[in-house]
């Protein structure tokens, strides 16, 4: 019993040791930090100070900056008014580039060339409420009234060559007796043919982007931003309908309409739809307008393996006679040995 007290004790006075000791090295640490944590008051008193400095600074700078940005917008606020009243009155305007540059767009959207005997009021009036290629699909067969389709298969007569008149009277006899399909690969055929009035090559099958070193030299010729937008309507039109088909699966088509020369020319899918056939009749009417513009650009275009372009006038020569000397290659008689 006295020599379990007596174990007590010595715990007792064991504990108390190590707190005293615990105590004071705590004390010590604690003091060997003091010189650190005043520094880094000093320090965060320092980053503060610096910012506070900066953030006058900064303002010293900015406020002048605002102040006189705020006298230029007053300053050119009545400029700015007058601009924003002269875009309102432009597109307020039919006729403006604005507008024109507008149904450029929307008619590249809903695969046409710019509607036969249509005026810009008439335009800008269906393009405010119709919103797709299917919507003025509908409205161009409203449109397309039987007098105005006669009216515009005399127009295209009177301006297609003498050696087109026979197959066009076909078509116009195959549209009106609803053969869409037969007038729709006719057609075609003729755009196929008036494209190459601008080609050097003749037997040059290819006519995607047909237009686009034409557009390109319109531009830097500065020639009027009109006849230029008429020819990216045209252009567009054309390249959807020589868009590339894969033959070797099965033809899918999603656009609303389904001309397409080159599984057409190849049998292989056919688009007896009216539609098409007023889609294509536009074209045709559309390009001998633009033939009749480009008249300069006649035999000019020629196609190596990546595109068309425009050969300069030594390169023209060469080419021609390089096509004359293989069209005589081909003359040749074949000899037999018997």
């Amino acid at each position: 019993m006295g020599e379990n007290n007596e174990n007590r004790k010595l715990q007792v006075l064991d504990k108390e040791k190590y707190n005293n000791n615990y105590s004071a090295n705590l004390v010590q640490v604690l003091d060997s930090l003091k010189p650190l944590m005043s520094q880094m008051a000093v320090i965060q008193g320092n980053i503060v100070k610096s910012l506070q400095l900066f953030v006058k600074e900064l303002m010293k700078t900015i406020v002048p900056l605002v102040d006189s940005m705020t006298l230029q917008i007053e300053k050119y606020s009545a400029y700015f008014k007058e601009l924003a009243d002269a875009y309102e009155k432009a597109y307020q305007n039919p006729d403006s580039l604005i507008n024109w540059w507008n149904y450029s767009k929307k008619l590249s959207n809903y695969l046409w060339t710019v509607p036969f005997d249509i005026d810009s009021t008439k335009l800008k009036k269906v393009f405010a409420h119709i919103n797709s290629e299917k919507e003025f699909d509908n409205y161009m067969q409203r449109y397309f009234t039987t007098n105005k389709i006669n009216k515009l298969f005399d127009s295209i007569d009177s301006k297609l060559p003498r050696k087109h008149r026979n197959m066009f009277n076909q078509i116009k006899k195959a549209f009106f007796s609803k053969s869409y399909s037969l007038a729709n690969v006719g057609i075609m055929a003729i755009i196929d043919e008036l494209c190459s009035y601008f080609l050097i090559d003749k037997g040059c099958s290819g006519r995607q982007d047909l237009f686009k070193p034409i557009i390109e030299d319109l531009h830097i010729r500065k020639v009027n931003i009109f006849n230029i937008l008429d020819v990216m309507i045209l252009s567009e039109n054309l390249n959807v309908i020589y868009e590339n088909i894969e033959f070797n699966e099965s033809i899918k088509i999603s656009t609303h309409k389904k001309a397409r020369r080159n599984p057409s020319q190849h049998g292989r899918s056919f688009s007896n739809r009216k539609i098409d056939t007023l889609m294509l009749l536009n074209t045709m009417f559309n390009l001998l307008i633009v033939q009749e513009e480009l008249k300069f650009y006649k035999n000019k275009l020629y196609k190596n393996k990546k595109s068309f372009y425009i050969p300069s006038s030594a390169d023209r020569k060469i080419i021609k006679d390089k096509i004359k000397e293989n069209i005589n290659s081909k003359k040749e008689p074949v000899e037999i040995n018997m």
